[in-house]
């Protein structure tokens, strides 16, 4: 059974929905609001945060760039190399 405990051990919740809103739309549960979840580098890295995907449709690093998926940040022509260097076959594409 789903739950989540205090510090001190004691239950907090207990139950099939306490964990709602981790990974679904629904309105989270009360695990879910005691311990929200932020983001992992899966996330921020633009994929699920399920594991069962563990790869992506990949692009050119010049694509992404060109996409703005890097945010603000711009990089140098030795900075774009060594992307592509690292990166030979693409980085995903979200």
């Amino acid at each position: 059974m789903d739950r989540c405990f205090a510090t001190d051990g004691t239950e907090i919740a207990a139950g099939p929905h306490v964990w709602d809103g981790v990974l679904d739309r629904r309105t989270p549960g009360p695990c879910t609001r005691r311990f929200p979840l932020y983001g992992t580098s899966r996330t921020v890295a633009g994929g699920p945060i399920e594991g069962g995907v563990y790869k992506c449709r990949l692009q050119p690093v010049e694509r992404a760039l060109a996409k703005g998926l890097y945010g603000t940040w711009h990089p140098s022509p030795d900075e774009r190399a060594r992307l592509k260097q690292i990166f030979p076959t693409g980085v995903c594409d979200r």
